[in-house]
């Protein structure tokens, strides 16, 4: 989406809404935040009043950013929003070594808390690519539904292992739209970078989920290859996860209610 679209009012509440009632779905339940992996949660806004979440993974000590940066409506879409997704690596984890001296420097700095995400005010991100992960963009129908997720990672290379660090929020994230809509993805695919003919593909580059209400693939685009691909949880393979099909035929035990946020101060 071209960045001088403004953010219209109208489809960001309908992303936020379709967002939030799927977390809360995870969140009221501690067998489905173990399923999902999705640990914690803090709910946040923006100077424009756009809306953005803090979140922890199980096995991950840093803490994830989704932002929401652009959201607009169409006629034939729906709606669709961009957010950009973001790690902030704990000092001790191996990861850390993998960010940019200013994002190292950053992250040390007092700009970040004791929860290891930045204090509210004191770190300006905006559109920059510090810690990013890549783009997630959201489509949803004309009645607030979501058909449609993709994640575009940067390529790896100088820059940190994006696809590695951002699956278990993006892997949860499908999880939890699914569990919401009580059924598994139309289809998924994940999508490699191409060098060339006869080139090894370098890296995973994109995961597109086509969740209920959604049909066909993605359109081919030059220099990527589609190397997995399932409608089902039998044809699952990594990184696709059989359990995005199995999640909305569970039933799940409410948690405590306490458990459903993160209690951090921001």
């Amino acid at each position: 989406m071209s960045p001088q679209v403004h953010p219209h009012a109208d489809a960001a509440a309908a992303a936020e809404a379709a967002l939030s009632a799927a977390l809360q779905r995870v969140f009221a339940s501690d067998q489905a935040r173990d399923l999902t992996g999705l640990a914690s949660i803090h709910q946040l806004a923006d100077a424009r009043g756009l809306p953005g979440w803090l979140l922890w993974c199980n096995g991950r000590p840093g803490a994830y950013q989704l932002e929401m940066v652009d959201a607009a409506s169409a006629p034939l879409l729906g709606a669709e929003a961009v957010l950009a997704l973001r790690y902030f690596p704990s000092p001790e984890e191996p990861a850390m070594a993998e960010f940019t001296e200013q994002e190292r420097e950053l992250r040390l700095s007092p700009a970040f808390d004791h929860t290891g995400t930045p204090i509210f005010g004191a770190l300006e991100l905006g559109d920059t690519d510090l810690f990013i992960l890549g783009r997630l963009t959201l489509r949803l129908d004309g009645v607030g539904q979501p058909y449609q997720l993709t994640w575009d990672a940067p390529a790896d290379g100088e820059a940190v292992p994006a696809w590695d660090l951002g699956l278990p929020l993006v892997d949860g994230l499908v999880a939890a739209l699914c569990l919401a809509q009580g059924r598994g993805p139309a289809a998924a695919c994940a999508l490699r970078r191409s060098d060339g003919v006869g080139q090894p593909p370098p890296g995973w580059a994109r995961l597109w989920v086509g969740l209920a209400g959604s049909s066909g693939l993605p359109i081919a685009e030059a220099g990527l290859r589609v190397l997995a691909h399932a409608s089902d949880e039998h044809q699952a393979q990594p990184p696709l996860n059989p359990e995005w099909w199995r999640i909305g035929r569970r039933h799940f035990h409410d948690a405590d209610q306490q458990s459903m946020c993160c209690c951090h101060e921001h």
